[in-house]
């Protein structure tokens, strides 16, 4: 009896520990897990100029840093970093990477440093960016980007460090900046900013702001005109009393509706008044065709009345 109680609590704990050592073992082989012609280093992989056309499948899901610098990657598709949840910090700088796609950074939850400079990105939309709530350092500069939705930023409540220099930006909206954090560090300069009254709600921003940005003396207008190459935060405000300060967007579509309805109602205004003239016209003439057939009946009815007078073959007789 005395072996049998002995016996009875082991097994339980012998089974847990049996459970214990499976795990750590499946964890052990997990980490060792690295894709070829990679370099897996600690809980890094390290996957930089592997000429590489496609993020490897067959990445640890333990790992926290990945570096896939200087490859041919030309598109992220979606899902592309699946089951990385653990992913900390992550290089995509010197690929050919011109598309995002959607939830192409989906389950990158932990994910805080991301570097996508160099690259021939033109446009970034919103739903490639939502699964970087732990986000602080991104990093656009050296593109091609010529607009910037305002629906991007809104998903990076954590942001520190914004680039998005050297790219093709020549205004921005107002209102694209106000969703970063009150933290974060802006690199704005190497873009060809359009110097007139398209970028006074920047202006406004930049002038509010100028302790959040970098390099602002590199920060200057682009060509056409004779501001190219001159600071941006030197323009006083004088030089934009001129322009619409109080218009939104909304207010430019309202006056473009009602330009283009004054448009169609001066179309439909002219052919009826057109229709109205011709219309007009023809009943004239109409009527004055008319009356000289009237007339023109009438005096062969009177010539013929006068021929048929009695005595009237004896007067030209007798003259």
């Amino acid at each position: 009896m005395a072996e049998l109680r002995t016996l009875t609590p082991m097994v339980p704990w012998g089974t847990y520990t049996l459970f214990r050592l499976l795990i750590v073992f499946a964890l052990s082989l997990a980490s060792f897990c690295c894709p070829q012609l990679c370099s897996c280093p600690g809980g890094a992989v390290n996957c930089t100029s592997k000429n590489l056309r496609f993020v490897p499948e067959n990445i640890s899901p333990l790992t926290t840093a990945l570096s896939l610098a200087h490859n041919d990657i030309a598109s992220l598709r979606p899902n592309s970093f699946r089951r990385l949840e653990r992913l900390q910090s992550l290089e995509l700088q010197h690929n050919g990477i011109s598309l995002l796609l959607d939830q192409a950074f989906e389950g990158l939850w932990s994910l805080r440093y991301l570097d996508l400079s160099f690259n021939h990105i033109t446009s970034l939309r919103p739903e490639s960016f939502k699964s970087l709530p732990s986000l602080t350092t991104l990093n656009l500069g050296y593109n091609r980007i010529g607009s910037l939705d305002p629906g991007v930023l809104v998903w990076f409540p954590s942001l520190q460090e914004l680039f998005l220099n050297d790219n093709a930006l020549r205004t921005l909206e107002a209102g694209v900046l106000q969703p970063l954090p009150s933290a974060v560090s802006l690199r704005l300069d190497g873009n060809p900013w359009a110097c007139t009254c398209l970028i006074f709600p920047l202006w406004t921003w930049m002038a509010e702001h100028r302790d959040r940005i970098r390099e602002k003396d590199s920060i200057r207008c682009g060509p056409p005109g004779n501001w190219d190459q001159y600071p941006v935060l030197n323009i006083r405000e004088n030089r934009f009393h001129r322009c619409l300060e109080n218009f939104n967007s909304q207010d430019y579509l309202y006056i473009s509706f009602i330009g283009i309805a004054l448009s169609l109602f001066s179309i439909v205004v002219c052919f009826t008044t057109g229709l109205a003239a011709v219309t007009c016209q023809r009943l004239q003439l109409r009527y004055r065709k008319r009356a000289h057939i009237y007339k023109k009946n009438t005096c062969m009815y009177e010539n013929t009345f006068a021929l048929d007078v009695p005595g009237s073959h004896d007067t030209m007789k007798h003259r």
